[in-house]
């Protein structure tokens, strides 16, 4: 049988069908019957973890084949361990393997050391390459740039690895922070971006983990994550990230940035059904580990509960769970508190007076930086026309203003949302509307209006067995 792998670095990228090739030839001369062709394309040697080569191990131990025929020793391993313990394994099942470019006799003691020397260059070349691609990495990040050169959603990678603001996709990125910041979940913008027409950079419709993957690395705020791991769960992946400042534009201001995160630490990541469908989606929080709840259904009789995500993802925290109904009549209960309570009520509305006035600060700020901003523009254009700009400096710094003004833009309108919201319906009659009307409205009504009183309704655990776990709700001022 022959296996084939193409390697992901490009000078070594020999073509599956070249591979092919050398190896039925091979083959021909010394009469073998070829039984099958597995292949690797575009996967790392350093990496055992691929299909084709699974398959062929499988195959070597049932009987199925007993040569395994390669390009190159090189294409079985670049992994010194990985090597060895797979030619043990086929030559214990009564295999071999051979390389139809790198002819070695095996059964002597000089061939075995030929080949053990070939595999030991092919394990140095990865370990040097390895190395190269390390001080690569360690360059861009001195200089300010992503470890990775490739391109990125929202900007134009410049021959020189830097990035400028993309004048079409920059806006909608820039959009995309803006609308999670406002409150709408990132399934309702994957959907937004999808229906705008957008495609990821492979040309494929956005998916919700795809769009988060871009959002949470802050790329589009100017920064660079410089520490990650991968989680389990979207929410507790943001959670183990780091940033630093890079050099290329941002699309969104760090107001935006802080924005986002809040709104993106509680959302709730939905596992499945659709987005809306329970009313305190996104609000409920476990009292024990702070992971975001999702509704889980307990038993045919039992109806729904809202469970630890922490907990249903891995195992890895307690397992909090509370009825859908008994919090969403913790909920009722505190909308009746508080309607009742004038004090509580005037807090509130302090709370909201005090966020009005720092609006008006923003946007008086955000007025004198559009207005800045449209100074320097016609300033750039007159450089340009009299000569004293260069084109290619004139694109760049009229694509970072023209990012600038519509992240500016942006942050504007949803002020100005925000305030159409809350003049839209004063405190108490949201509050006395949701008590009395609770039945009555619909679902995406309901959410609308506690997404203007809740911050969140924690779910804290009993403190003894027999005990009932109990809703607190925390408004939001």
């Amino acid at each position: 049988m022959l296996y084939l792998r193409q390697s992901v670095s490009r000078e070594d990228s020999i073509s599956i069908e070249l591979q092919e090739t050398a190896c039925r030839d091979h083959a021909a001369r010394l009469g073998y019957t070829v039984v099958a062709v597995e292949s690797d394309p575009g996967i790392s040697g350093r990496t055992w973890d691929r299909p084709a080569v699974q398959r062929v191990m499988g195959m070597i131990a049932a009987r199925e084949a007993d040569i395994v025929l390669l390009w190159k020793w090189s294409r079985l391993s670049r992994s010194r361990r990985d090597w060895a313990v797979a030619v043990d394994k086929i030559e214990a099942a009564g295999g071999r393997v051979e390389s139809a470019t790198e002819p070695v006799d095996a059964t002597t003691a000089t061939g075995r050391f030929t080949r053990g020397m070939l595999a030991e260059m092919a394990a140095f070349e990865s370990d040097r390459m390895g190395e190269v691609w390390k001080e690569v990495h360690q360059r861009r990040i001195s200089k300010g740039l992503p470890s990775r050169g490739g391109p990125r959603f929202g900007y134009q990678r410049q021959d020189d690895g830097t990035y400028l603001v993309d004048p079409l996709s920059g806006p909608l990125l820039a959009q995309a922070y803006q609308r999670v910041a406002d409150g709408h979940s990132t399934r309702a913008v994957t959907a937004w971006l999808n229906a705008s027409g957008a495609r990821t950079l492979a040309g494929r419709p956005w998916t919700r983990d795809r769009l988060t993957r871009v959002l949470d690395s802050g790329f589009g705020a100017g920064l660079l994550v410089r520490q990650g791991r991968r989680g389990t769960t979207i929410d507790r992946r943001l959670e183990a990230l780091t940033w630093e400042h890079g050099i290329h534009p941002a699309v969104i201001d760090p107001d935006t940035w802080e924005a986002y995160l809040a709104a993106r630490r509680t959302q709730r990541a939905q596992p499945t059904g659709q987005p809306g469908t329970y009313v305190l989606s996104g609000l409920v929080r476990c009292g024990d580990c702070g992971a975001p709840m999702w509704i889980d259904r307990l038993g045919r009789e039992a109806g729904y509960a809202y469970v630890c995500s922490a907990w249903k993802t891995d195992r890895s925290a307690r397992c909090v769970s509370m009825s859908r109904h008994r919090i969403e009549e913790a909920v009722i209960d505190w909308l009746q508190l508080i309607s009742n309570d004038l004090e509580e009520v005037a807090k509130i509305e302090e709370g909201r007076a005090r966020s009005a006035v720092a609006e008006d600060a923003e946007v008086t700020e955000l007025a004198r930086e559009a207005n800045r901003l449209e100074q320097r523009q016609q300033k750039l254009v007159t450089g340009w026309l009299d000569g004293t700009i260069p084109q290619a400096a004139y694109v760049a710094e009229r694509d970072r203003i023209t990012a600038t003004q519509e992240a500016t833009s942006a942050r504007l309108d949803a002020i100005t949302r925000s305030r159409r919201e809350r003049a839209s319906m004063p405190l108490r009659e949201a509050v006395t509307g949701l008590r009395d009307e609770w039945d009555g409205l619909p679902v995406e009504d309901r959410r609308l209006l506690l997404g203007r009183l809740i911050e969140r309704v924690t779910v804290i655990p009993p403190e003894r067995r027999g005990q009932r776990a109990t809703a607190v709700v925390t408004p939001r001022t």
